[in-house]
Protein backbone atom coordinates (compact mmCIF):
# COMPACT_ATOMS: atom_id res chain seq x y z
CA UNK A 1 0.00 0.00 0.00
CA UNK A 2 2.78 2.21 0.92
CA UNK A 3 4.59 1.59 -2.13
CA UNK A 4 1.24 2.22 -4.45
CA UNK A 5 0.85 5.93 -2.32
CA UNK A 6 4.52 6.54 -3.41
CA UNK A 7 4.28 6.19 -6.95
CA UNK A 8 1.03 8.13 -6.93
CA UNK A 9 2.28 11.32 -5.17
CA UNK A 10 5.81 10.77 -7.57
CA UNK A 11 3.14 10.60 -10.81
CA UNK A 12 1.00 13.83 -8.88
CA UNK A 13 4.18 15.30 -8.19
CA UNK A 14 5.58 15.41 -11.55
CA UNK A 15 2.85 16.22 -13.48
CA UNK A 16 2.52 19.37 -11.64
CA UNK A 17 5.95 20.38 -11.32
CA UNK A 18 6.45 19.42 -15.76
CA UNK A 19 3.17 21.91 -16.19
CA UNK A 20 5.37 24.83 -14.48
CA UNK A 21 7.92 23.80 -16.49
CA UNK A 22 6.03 23.93 -19.55
CA UNK A 23 3.86 27.06 -19.03
CA UNK A 24 7.12 28.87 -18.79
CA UNK A 25 9.40 26.71 -21.66
CA UNK A 26 7.24 26.47 -24.20
CA UNK A 27 6.61 30.43 -24.19
CA UNK A 28 9.91 30.97 -24.47
CA UNK A 29 10.29 28.63 -26.63
CA UNK A 30 7.94 29.43 -29.36
CA UNK A 31 8.92 33.37 -29.10
CA UNK A 32 12.50 31.50 -30.04
CA UNK A 33 11.18 29.50 -32.50
CA UNK A 34 9.18 32.53 -34.24
CA UNK A 35 11.31 35.33 -33.44
CA UNK A 36 14.87 33.85 -33.51
CA UNK A 37 14.99 35.72 -30.51
CA UNK A 38 16.35 34.62 -26.81
CA UNK A 39 14.53 36.43 -24.23
CA UNK A 40 16.23 36.81 -21.17
CA UNK A 41 13.61 38.71 -19.59
CA UNK A 42 10.79 35.79 -20.18
CA UNK A 43 11.15 34.90 -16.36
CA UNK A 44 10.21 38.37 -15.11
CA UNK A 45 7.09 37.63 -17.31
CA UNK A 46 6.27 35.18 -15.15
CA UNK A 47 6.80 37.44 -11.86
CA UNK A 48 4.54 40.03 -13.58
CA UNK A 49 1.49 37.72 -13.33
CA UNK A 50 2.50 36.44 -10.00
CA UNK A 51 2.26 39.75 -8.63
CA UNK A 52 -1.08 41.09 -10.35
CA UNK A 53 -2.61 38.14 -9.21
CA UNK A 54 -1.65 39.84 -6.12
CA UNK A 55 -3.29 42.38 -6.59
CA UNK A 56 -6.46 40.63 -8.43
CA UNK A 57 -7.55 38.60 -5.67
CA UNK A 58 -7.20 41.02 -3.01
CA UNK A 59 -9.16 43.25 -4.92
CA UNK A 60 -12.03 40.59 -5.55
CA UNK A 61 -11.71 39.51 -1.46
CA UNK A 62 -11.79 43.19 -0.54
CA UNK A 63 -14.80 43.85 -2.52
CA UNK A 64 -16.89 40.74 -1.16
CA UNK A 65 -16.61 38.44 -3.40
CA UNK A 66 -16.92 34.50 -2.63
CA UNK A 67 -13.53 33.19 -2.02
CA UNK A 68 -14.20 30.44 -5.00
CA UNK A 69 -14.35 33.80 -7.81
CA UNK A 70 -10.64 34.01 -7.04
CA UNK A 71 -9.55 30.98 -9.42
CA UNK A 72 -11.05 33.57 -11.68
CA UNK A 73 -9.02 36.49 -10.73
CA UNK A 74 -5.85 33.90 -10.71
CA UNK A 75 -6.81 33.60 -14.49
CA UNK A 76 -7.73 37.56 -15.48
CA UNK A 77 -4.14 38.21 -14.07
CA UNK A 78 -2.49 35.96 -16.30
CA UNK A 79 -4.48 36.99 -19.36
CA UNK A 80 -4.44 40.76 -19.02
CA UNK A 81 -0.54 41.04 -17.95
CA UNK A 82 0.35 38.51 -20.44
CA UNK A 83 -1.46 40.55 -23.81
CA UNK A 84 -0.43 43.79 -22.13
CA UNK A 85 3.21 43.19 -22.34
CA UNK A 86 2.89 41.63 -25.80
CA UNK A 87 1.01 44.11 -27.43
CA UNK A 88 4.12 46.67 -25.62
CA UNK A 89 7.15 44.99 -25.79
CA UNK A 90 7.44 43.66 -29.16
CA UNK A 91 6.21 46.06 -31.41
CA UNK A 92 8.24 48.77 -28.67
CA UNK A 93 11.10 46.65 -28.03
CA UNK A 94 11.86 43.67 -29.51
CA UNK A 95 11.22 44.94 -33.34
CA UNK A 96 13.85 47.19 -33.33
CA UNK A 97 16.24 44.29 -32.46
CA UNK A 98 15.31 41.64 -34.88
CA UNK A 99 18.09 42.07 -37.19
CA UNK A 100 21.33 43.09 -34.92
CA UNK A 101 23.56 40.49 -33.75
CA UNK A 102 22.66 37.98 -31.27
CA UNK A 103 25.08 39.78 -28.50
CA UNK A 104 22.76 43.20 -29.01
CA UNK A 105 19.78 41.28 -28.51
CA UNK A 106 20.67 39.06 -25.60
CA UNK A 107 21.99 42.62 -23.91
CA UNK A 108 18.85 44.07 -25.02
CA UNK A 109 16.59 41.83 -23.64
CA UNK A 110 18.72 41.20 -20.49
CA UNK A 111 18.19 44.91 -20.09
CA UNK A 112 14.31 45.12 -19.96
CA UNK A 113 14.86 41.97 -17.61
CA UNK A 114 16.08 44.69 -15.30
CA UNK A 115 13.98 47.06 -15.89
CA UNK A 116 10.72 45.28 -15.45
CA UNK A 117 12.63 44.24 -11.92
CA UNK A 118 12.48 47.66 -10.94
CA UNK A 119 8.87 48.39 -12.03
CA UNK A 120 7.77 45.35 -9.72
CA UNK A 121 9.78 46.88 -7.03
CA UNK A 122 8.06 50.68 -8.00
CA UNK A 123 4.76 49.29 -8.00
CA UNK A 124 4.58 46.22 -5.41
CA UNK A 125 7.36 47.35 -2.74
CA UNK A 126 10.42 44.91 -2.06
CA UNK A 127 8.66 43.30 0.18
CA UNK A 128 7.20 40.10 0.56
CA UNK A 129 3.47 38.84 -0.77
CA UNK A 130 1.25 36.01 -0.24
CA UNK A 131 -2.34 35.13 -1.34
CA UNK A 132 -3.00 31.92 0.35
CA UNK A 133 -6.58 32.23 0.32
CA UNK A 134 -7.05 30.01 -3.24
CA UNK A 135 -4.55 27.64 -2.25
CA UNK A 136 -6.80 26.34 1.74
CA UNK A 137 -9.92 27.03 0.38
CA UNK A 138 -9.96 23.61 -1.58
CA UNK A 139 -8.76 21.80 1.32
CA UNK A 140 -6.67 18.26 0.64
CA UNK A 141 -6.90 15.38 -1.10
CA UNK A 142 -6.18 11.93 1.30
CA UNK A 143 -3.59 9.81 -0.60
CA UNK A 144 -2.86 6.34 1.56
CA UNK A 145 -3.27 8.65 4.46
CA UNK A 146 -0.89 11.36 3.41
CA UNK A 147 -2.57 14.83 3.11
CA UNK A 148 -2.44 16.30 -0.62
CA UNK A 149 -3.42 19.69 -1.21
CA UNK A 150 -5.72 19.89 -3.87
CA UNK A 151 -5.16 23.19 -5.01
CA UNK A 152 -2.34 21.31 -6.72
CA UNK A 153 -4.10 18.86 -8.48
CA UNK A 154 -6.25 22.67 -9.90
CA UNK A 155 -2.82 23.71 -10.87
CA UNK A 156 -2.15 20.65 -13.00
CA UNK A 157 -5.28 20.07 -14.76
CA UNK A 158 -5.47 24.18 -15.26
CA UNK A 159 -2.01 23.97 -16.46
CA UNK A 160 -2.43 21.53 -18.92
CA UNK A 161 -5.64 22.66 -20.46
CA UNK A 162 -4.01 25.44 -21.28
CA UNK A 163 -1.24 23.73 -22.88
CA UNK A 164 -3.35 21.57 -24.77
CA UNK A 165 -5.63 25.01 -26.29
CA UNK A 166 -2.26 26.37 -27.07
CA UNK A 167 -1.79 22.67 -29.13
CA UNK A 168 -4.70 22.94 -30.61
CA UNK A 169 -4.69 26.74 -31.66
CA UNK A 170 -1.10 26.07 -33.35
CA UNK A 171 -2.13 23.56 -35.54
CA UNK A 172 -6.10 23.49 -35.98
CA UNK A 173 -6.47 27.51 -36.64
CA UNK A 174 -5.22 29.24 -39.40
CA UNK A 175 -3.59 32.05 -37.54
CA UNK A 176 -1.85 29.20 -35.94
CA UNK A 177 -0.72 27.58 -38.83
CA UNK A 178 0.95 30.70 -40.12
CA UNK A 179 2.65 31.49 -36.97
CA UNK A 180 4.09 27.71 -37.31
CA UNK A 181 4.93 28.65 -41.37
CA UNK A 182 6.47 32.07 -39.71
CA UNK A 183 8.48 30.27 -37.58
CA UNK A 184 9.63 27.66 -40.52
CA UNK A 185 10.27 30.22 -43.23
CA UNK A 186 10.02 33.95 -42.71
CA UNK A 187 11.19 34.61 -46.66
CA UNK A 188 8.27 32.27 -48.08
CA UNK A 189 5.26 33.79 -45.60
CA UNK A 190 6.77 37.48 -46.64
CA UNK A 191 6.46 36.53 -50.27
CA UNK A 192 2.86 34.44 -49.77
CA UNK A 193 1.47 38.18 -48.19
CA UNK A 194 1.78 37.16 -44.41
CA UNK A 195 2.29 40.14 -42.27
CA UNK A 196 5.18 39.00 -40.37
CA UNK A 197 5.31 42.03 -37.95
CA UNK A 198 1.53 41.40 -36.80
CA UNK A 199 2.70 37.09 -36.32
CA UNK A 200 5.87 37.92 -34.19
CA UNK A 201 3.33 40.27 -31.85
CA UNK A 202 0.74 37.30 -31.44
CA UNK A 203 3.67 34.74 -31.50
CA UNK A 204 5.44 37.14 -28.76
CA UNK A 205 2.15 37.49 -26.91
CA UNK A 206 1.31 34.00 -26.51
CA UNK A 207 4.40 32.87 -25.08
CA UNK A 208 4.40 36.07 -23.03
CA UNK A 209 0.55 34.77 -21.82
CA UNK A 210 1.62 31.33 -20.98
CA UNK A 211 4.59 32.47 -18.84
CA UNK A 212 2.13 34.96 -16.90
CA UNK A 213 -0.48 32.62 -16.78
CA UNK A 214 1.83 30.03 -15.21
CA UNK A 215 2.98 32.99 -12.50
CA UNK A 216 -0.47 33.34 -11.57
CA UNK A 217 -1.47 29.61 -10.88
CA UNK A 218 1.50 29.33 -8.23
CA UNK A 219 1.36 32.68 -6.81
CA UNK A 220 -1.05 31.35 -4.27
CA UNK A 221 1.83 28.36 -3.61
CA UNK A 222 4.74 30.45 -2.75
CA UNK A 223 5.97 33.99 -1.40
CA UNK A 224 6.36 36.37 -3.86
CA UNK A 225 9.38 38.70 -3.44
CA UNK A 226 11.76 40.29 -5.78
CA UNK A 227 13.64 38.18 -8.21
CA UNK A 228 11.89 34.79 -7.11
CA UNK A 229 11.25 34.33 -10.95
CA UNK A 230 15.05 33.58 -11.32
CA UNK A 231 15.09 29.88 -10.51
CA UNK A 232 12.33 29.47 -13.18
CA UNK A 233 13.64 30.92 -15.91
CA UNK A 234 17.35 29.02 -15.86
CA UNK A 235 15.52 25.62 -15.23
CA UNK A 236 13.35 26.73 -18.22
CA UNK A 237 16.62 27.48 -20.10
CA UNK A 238 17.44 24.26 -19.34
CA UNK A 239 14.42 22.37 -20.67
CA UNK A 240 14.97 24.71 -23.77
CA UNK A 241 18.02 22.99 -24.64
CA UNK A 242 17.13 19.48 -23.59
CA UNK A 243 13.89 19.76 -25.84
CA UNK A 244 15.94 21.55 -28.43
CA UNK A 245 15.95 25.27 -29.49
CA UNK A 246 12.76 26.50 -31.22
CA UNK A 247 11.06 23.09 -30.70
CA UNK A 248 7.51 23.91 -28.55
CA UNK A 249 6.77 19.93 -28.68
CA UNK A 250 10.30 19.20 -27.54
CA UNK A 251 10.21 21.74 -25.01
CA UNK A 252 6.60 20.05 -23.33
CA UNK A 253 8.20 16.81 -23.30
CA UNK A 254 11.90 17.78 -21.94
CA UNK A 255 9.45 19.12 -18.97
CA UNK A 256 8.13 15.90 -18.36
CA UNK A 257 11.49 14.44 -17.98
CA UNK A 258 13.05 17.26 -15.99
CA UNK A 259 10.16 17.12 -13.49
CA UNK A 260 10.11 13.20 -13.32
CA UNK A 261 14.17 13.49 -12.51
CA UNK A 262 13.68 15.70 -9.88
CA UNK A 263 10.58 14.35 -8.33
CA UNK A 264 12.41 11.01 -7.98
CA UNK A 265 16.00 13.33 -6.91
CA UNK A 266 13.78 14.82 -3.82
CA UNK A 267 12.35 11.58 -2.78
CA UNK A 268 16.10 9.67 -2.69
CA UNK A 269 18.81 12.58 -2.67
CA UNK A 270 16.99 15.68 -1.76
CA UNK A 271 20.35 17.82 -1.85
CA UNK A 272 20.52 17.34 -5.78
CA UNK A 273 17.21 18.97 -6.42
CA UNK A 274 18.58 20.89 -8.87
CA UNK A 275 21.73 19.96 -9.35
CA UNK A 276 19.72 17.06 -11.28
CA UNK A 277 17.78 19.23 -14.06
CA UNK A 278 21.61 20.59 -15.37
CA UNK A 279 23.59 17.03 -15.08
CA UNK A 280 20.90 16.19 -17.46
CA UNK A 281 21.21 19.45 -19.36
CA UNK A 282 24.96 18.84 -19.69
CA UNK A 283 24.89 15.33 -20.76
CA UNK A 284 22.29 16.01 -23.62
CA UNK A 285 24.78 18.90 -24.56
CA UNK A 286 27.99 16.53 -24.83
CA UNK A 287 25.63 13.75 -26.68
CA UNK A 288 23.32 15.92 -28.84
CA UNK A 289 23.64 19.17 -28.79
CA UNK A 290 20.78 20.03 -31.36
CA UNK A 291 18.37 18.94 -28.75
CA UNK A 292 16.75 15.20 -28.14
CA UNK A 293 13.78 16.06 -30.02
CA UNK A 294 14.89 18.91 -32.56
CA UNK A 295 13.27 18.42 -35.91
CA UNK A 296 9.40 19.20 -35.15
CA UNK A 297 7.06 21.56 -33.27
Amino acid sequence: MLEITLLIIIFLNTLIYSVILALISVGLNMVLGVLKILNLSHGVLLAIGAYLSVTFVRSFLSFGLPIYTTYIALGLAGIIAGIFMGFTVEPIILRRIYERVEIQQLLATFALMLILEDVIKFIWGPQSWMITEPYLYLGNLNIGGISYPLYYVFLMVVGYVILLITYIFLNATKIGRIIRSTAFDREISLALGVDVKRVYTYAFTIGATLATLGGALIAPTISLHPGFSSEYIVLSFAVVVVGGLGDIKGAFIASLIMALARTITVMVFPELELAIIFIIMLLVLQLRPEGLFKGGR
